[in-house]
This record gives C-alpha cells, structure tokens and sequence, in this order.
C-alpha cells in the first residue's frame, strides 16, 4: 500500500513494447536499474508500468531491440498538478481551505444550550463565558468538570449541568432547581393593622381576634394577640393566622402636561450588517450606526453548508430612528391619556383589594392636567408582627398589650 501511494505521489507511465523480442528490454531494464512492475507479455508484445521520471530511458533500449514503444496511460499527482495548472488559484484555494478547517478545528464553533423558561440563557452564556467556554475557546484549554461544577455553585437556579463536545460543537443540558417549599412560619406573632379602616369581616385562625365588625382601627392597632391565657393563670405563645377585611381609603393622582417634548418615530430606518468568524468581526454593509436617537434590534443568524454549522454567523443589526416633536394636548385629550395611566397604576396599587370603588376628579396646575382618584377599598389589612422573646413578658406586659 505505502509503495503504491509512493508511485502516485512521483507519478507514473504505463507503455506497451510491440516486436520480435520484447523480453530483451526486460533484461536491458533491469541491468540498468530501472524498476519496471505490473508486467504483461506475449510471444509479440509486453506491456507494464514505470515511474514517469525513467519513461525516456527506455526509448533507446527499446531501439537496440527493435521494439515499438508506446505510452498508453498516465497518472499520478505530477499530472494531476499540470493538467490543473491554469486553475492555481482553486489549488490553492483548497489548499487554504484544508489548512483553516485543521486549524479552526482546534477552537469551539458553536454552543447549543437545551433549558427551559426559568433559565436566563444570556446569563448563562455569560458565566459560561467566564468560566472559560464560548464560540472561539480553544479545546485543549476547556476542562468540563470543573466548568460544570463552578456553574451549579454560581446560579443558584440550575440544578445539575452537563457539557458534551462533539468536535467543534458544544452540547449543554441542564435541569432547573426546584426549591422546595419552605417550611410554614411558626414564630410567635400578632396581627396588626397595616391602615386605617373600619372592620367589614374577620376570618380568624390561631390567635384571639381583639376587634370586632364595624369598629375603626388605626394602622399599627393589634387586631389579634398571638399571646393566649389560661384561666389558672400563665399565657401560651402562638403563631396568629387571620384575614381581617376592612373598609379603607386610598388616592392615587398623575400629571399629564399639555404642552411637551417627545420622541417620535420616523418612516427612516436603516440596518447594519457584520460576518463574524469565531472571535474575529467584519463589517459587510456600507452603513454605519445611526446618529441621534435609535432603538435597535439584533438578529444573528448561523452559517450552514450542508446541514453542517460553520463557525460564521451574520449579524443584522436594525435601527429605529426618532424624532422630537413637540406635542400639544387639549383637556380633553390629556384627560384620556391621564385615566390609562391611573388605570394602571391601579393595576399594582390595589392588587391585594377584594373589591373597591372609585371617584375621579381632576384639576388644571403648571400647565398640567392633574387626575386623582380616590378609592373605597375592601381589603385584608391584617400583616404579620413577631412577638419578640427576650425574657421580659410579664403578666403586666401581657395586659398592656391585651389592652391595646
């Protein structure tokens, strides 16, 4: 076989030697040291392969013995190179190519991360990448097992993490921590009142209610004493649990000026495009960053060439330009855009009310509308207060506090 790929590599010339005597060239041949193999005779004729380089030599020898030499075949790389000589440049094409696959083989191409919805995959590529793994790291420099085990005890999030290189392709699946749920809260407490209100319903659990319905209460007032006693004297401590819904007032208040500056979208956009070849960035589009004031949107895509991922990716940066206007509003319309803004902010003020109803008024000040709401609620006002234990309740302490 290694003498084989030796003659292809020199190149090589099979000929054909028609006459009276063709076992004489053999002879001839092999007196002068020329190496003659895959031989084929008859009474008339031989045919066999020789290395291109001695292909002349035999043109007098075949002449002394009277024979008719004919090349019939050529091969070999020698050939190969001259009949492609006019084509140098896609020899050395391939050539290079050959040489930057080997090297770029070397280096991490791309990361394919298999997670769920919990996990942030930015900010796991992140720590990935600080931990020494990204498109671009070199492969002998990578040591998973510690990868892994750094990345479980930086995010708290993932549960266990499993990296798999498969050439220049890197593998990660990882499963999310599920926290289990956490212990119930059994520290001694009362309830207390977290704003002011009158009483429209009690739902009592542990503890002793200290309000009944229809009374007023300020905020901070205890409305159940987590501090239970005995009829024989002494007191227990306990965790109070209760919902306490209370009739409340509230407001809320926005501003919308009449009159503004604002930044608007124009009908102008423009994009940028940039090839990046693992850690190495090149611009292929004429324009730049816009100036003034833009959003952006990235897109990156991946190169493939049959169904194989390159190391390329082309980014598609897309840029949004602004404008500023001055805008103008009647009452009216300030009125419009002040009751969606209060809409929302009541979305988050009153999330924990049962129900509530609510009363708009507005006003006209600096040149702003004003819109203020102010809202009956009804809503759980009980919040947990911890009863501190620090060896000074007394049955004095306990009738203070009862009495409050």
């Amino acid at each position: 076989m290694i003498l084989r790929l030796l003659r292809w590599f020199s190149g090589y010339a099979k000929f054909t030697a028609k006459g009276k005597f063709p076992e004489r060239l053999l002879n001839m041949t092999m007196k002068n040291g020329i190496q003659l193999w895959g031989m084929r005779s008859d009474s008339s004729s031989l045919a066999a392969y020789v290395a291109a380089r001695e292909y002349k030599l035999l043109r007098p020898f075949a002449k002394r013995c009277e024979l008719t030499l004919k090349c019939t075949k050529k091969g070999g790389l020698p050939f190969i190179i001259s009949q492609y000589k006019i084509r140098s440049g896609l020899l050395v094409g391939a050539i290079l190519y050959i040489a930057i696959s080997i090297i770029l083989s070397g280096y991490i191409w791309n990361i394919n991360i298999n997670t769920s919805g919990s996990i942030n995959e930015y900010e796991l590529r992140e720590e990935l990448r600080s931990l020494g793994l990204y498109e671009g790291a070199k492969i002998s420099d990578i040591n998973i097992q510690d990868i892994e085990q750094q990345a479980t005890i930086d995010m708290d999030n993932i549960a266990w993490i499993s990296i798999n290189i498969t050439g220049t392709l890197v593998n990660i699946e990882l499963s999310p921590r599920v926290d289990k749920k956490a212990p119930t809260d059994k520290t001694p407490s009362n309830i207390i009142a977290s704003s002011d209100g009158v009483i429209t319903g009690i739902e009592a659990g542990e503890g002793k209610p200290s309000v009944k319905i229809g009374e007023a209460v300020v905020k901070g007032q205890m409305l159940v004493s987590g501090i239970l006693e005995y009829d024989v004297g002494g007191f227990k401590l306990k965790h109070s649990d209760a919902k306490i819904y209370a009739q409340t007032k509230k407001t809320l208040s926005v501003s919308v000026p009449l009159e503004e500056t604002v930044l608007k979208k124009n009908d102008f956009n423009t994009y940028k495009k940039s090839l990046s070849l693992l850690w190495v960035s090149f611009p292929i589009s004429i324009y730049g960053t816009p100036d003034g004031y833009i959003s952006t949107q990235i897109k990156n895509e991946n190169v493939e060439l049959f169904g194989t991922q390159l190391p390329i990716k082309i980014t598609t940066e897309n840029y949004n330009i602004y404008e500023k206007i001055k805008v103008k509003r009647t009452e009216k319309q300030a009125r419009t855009l002040a009751e969606k803004q209060l809409s929302l902010l009541e979305t988050f003020s009153l999330n924990n009310a049962k129900s509530y109803t609510k009363k708009y008024t507005q006003k006209i000040s600096n040149g702003k509308l004003i819109l203020t709401g102010t809202y009956t609620c009804t809503e759980d006002i009980a919040i947990q207060q911890e009863i501190k234990i620090d060896g000074s309740i007394t049955e004095e302490n306990i009738n203070k506090s009862s009495e409050k």
